[in-house]
């Protein structure tokens, strides 16, 4: 956990031995001062205060903090002029990334012990809890090219930022009521659930040449008001009760918000007169949500997830037609017949509006969506800009509720599968865009979609190998994206120990695990880095498969190379570089 930034002896680890005999003291040579050390808290944390044991000597200590390990701000400047006593600050501070810095030497045993203190839930309702340090500045995106751009993951906000390096799309899961919990009122930095600090995120985001994707779904508790039976299930519907789901306007609640969501992170300048952000703290101290438009800091927004939820009941599922009416509702208020305020486009016009993944591929699904939006659009026009569909390869194909294990893309037929639905969109929606936003696999053996050990390689490594290929066989299709699931496992306690508790579907998906278990990298992080790696700058060129050795042939620069594995089952090989 911990990074030197300087000279001098590296015994930094003496702060945090429970001895207040050992103390960090890089030396005597000045030239090694100030000295600096960075801790690495894993997570983001809440941090309450700090404590140490002062030894000799009466240097400075002096604090900053940082949620990505690169900006950083100052937090406390602290004289230390106490004599082997025991003394303690408050912080209030939300960071993952502590810089510690010693001002000279003063002693060689100047702190002898170190201690951070989180928050408990009491403490941040009774005291202070800041706002991030961080500013959002306007962060250049790092240059990308080639296939690589096609790369993309899943997952939630809390996710270290360094797990998602090796993509350029992140769909983030996002519920309604974390920034709408009191009806009307909005709240995004900070939001009134999951501590979400969206400027500050799609800001860092950017700064690591990320595009988010905001996957906005379950319905919040203040719109079941009226419901005489009230809904177990929160991706309900987000329709007041009585009110028809085959009417566009059922939806304004929803329209009404995405449309302030795309005010304030879209490009436009809307007049804050429009805008309705929650101007009350959430406890005392926590400062205001402010009115904010046109921070450009998203592209992409995505309306629900999975709506055609059929192993759900009615209260989750939505027929085709009334997914299209949600969906046109979202769009630019179904035409602008919503009025002012409401829809997506009508707050932007450039945001990109992603359809809500489908959860397999049904085709017949889509064209009932079309054909709903011909004959109740005026402008005949699919109301998104993206396409979008799940699918998981497994060997029962009955589906989610009845999956029995995983099988490689091949023997599912992915790629034929994919072409079918790209084809239709190419011919059909001409200008579209076809991603495919969820696939992936389970490293515990008691996953109903476990990938499993062949060979020389254990499961994690096949996880990898398997997710290479499906994102490879993706781009032979010439899908314009494709999203692994999911960058963290859902419950690393369990998934620890691979004969422990059983885990159920897609709770060990990661390619790390969670955050109970530290974010740990699975061996098969690695592989779909050096994937991106290898596609950065490369396009595709050629099909040269034959018989059971797929050769996809891609071309960087003034030199071309191929990636082959081989689709037989028993042997069930990684793509290879030639």
């Amino acid at each position: 956990m911990l990074t030197y930034l300087g000279g001098g002896q590296h015994n930094a680890e003496r702060l945090f031995d429970g001895d207040t005999s050992t103390a960090w003291f890089p030396g005597w040579d000045k030239s090694h001062y100030p000295a600096t050390v960075v801790v690495d808290l894993r997570v983001v944390r809440q941090l309450a205060k700090i404590r140490l044991y002062d030894g000799t000597g009466k240097p400075t200590l002096r604090l900053s903090a940082s949620l990505d390990g690169q900006q950083y701000a100052p937090v406390l400047e602290w004289p230390l002029e106490q004599y082997a006593t025991w003394v303690e600050r408050p912080l209030h501070i939300e960071t993952r990334f502590l810089q510690i810095t010693l001002s000279d030497p003063q002693g060689d045993t100047s702190i002898g012990e170190l201690e951070l203190y989180e928050a408990d839930a009491a403490e941040l309702e009774g005291t202070a809890k800041h706002q991030s340090m961080l500013a959002t500045p306007t962060v250049p995106m790092k240059p990308r090219s080639g296939e690589a751009l096609k790369m993309g993951a899943n997952g939630f906000h809390w996710v270290p930022l360094e797990l998602l390096s090796p993509f350029y799309y992140y769909r983030e899961y996002q519920c309604w009521d974390w920034m709408e919990q009191e009806k009307g009122l909005c709240r995004f930095e900070p939001t009134d659930g999951a501590s979400g600090k969206y400027d500050t995120h799609y800001t860092l985001l950017r700064a690591q040449g990320i595009k988010p994707i905001a996957c906005v779904n379950q319905t919040p508790e203040w719109l079941l008001a009226g419901y005489p039976n009230k809904p177990h299930r929160r991706d309900f519907k987000p329709v007041p009760w009585g009110e028809s789901p085959l009417a566009p306007a059922s939806y304004r609640y929803f329209a009404r918000f995405l449309f302030q969501l795309a005010a304030r992170y879209g490009r436009a300048n809307v007049k804050h007169e429009a805008l309705t952000v929650n101007p009350a703290s959430r406890w005392h101290g926590d400062g205001p949500n402010q009115k904010k438009a046109g921070l450009d800091l998203l592209e992409y927004i995505e309306v629900w997830n999975e709506p055609d939820k059929w192993w759900a009941d009615a209260e989750a599922y939505f027929e085709p037609e009334e997914y299209a009416a949600m969906l046109s509702a979202c769009y630019d208020g179904h035409e602008g017949q919503l009025g002012r305020g409401y829809g997506i486009r009508n707050a932007d016009p450039t945001m990109n509006v992603v359809m809500g993944g489908l959860s397999n591929f049904n085709l017949d699904y889509l064209k009932a969506m079309v054909a709903w939006c011909r004959k109740n659009r005026k402008d005949k026009r699919f109301p998104a800009q993206v396409v979008n569909f799940h699918h998981y390869c497994n060997q029962n194909q009955a589906l989610k509720p009845n999956f029995e294990r995983g099988i490689t893309p091949e023997e599912d037929r992915l790629k034929e599968k994919l072409k079918i639905l790209v084809d239709y969109t190419r011919r059909e929606l001409p200008g579209k865009l076809f991603w495919f936003t969820e696939f992936g696999y389970d490293t515990h053996p008691s996953s109903p979609q476990r990938v499993e050990a062949f060979g020389t390689h254990d499961t994690e490594t096949a996880q990898g190998i398997w997710l290479q290929r499906c994102y490879l066989e993706a781009i032979a299709t010439g899908v314009d994206a494709a999203f692994m699931y999911n960058i963290i496992d859902e419950n690393p306690g369990e998934n620890a120990s691979p004969t422990g508790v059983p885990m159920g579907l897609f709770q060990s998906s990661g390619l790390a695990r969670g955050e109970k278990a530290g974010f740990v990298k699975k061996s098969s992080w690695q592989q779909i880095a050096d994937l991106a790696a290898t596609l950065d700058g490369a396009r595709w060129k050629a099909d040269h498969s034959t018989g059971q050795l797929r050769a996809y042939v891609f071309k960087k620069g003034d030199r071309s190379f191929t990636l082959s594995w081989s689709t037989n089952n028993t042997i069930s090989e990684r793509p290879t570089k030639h």
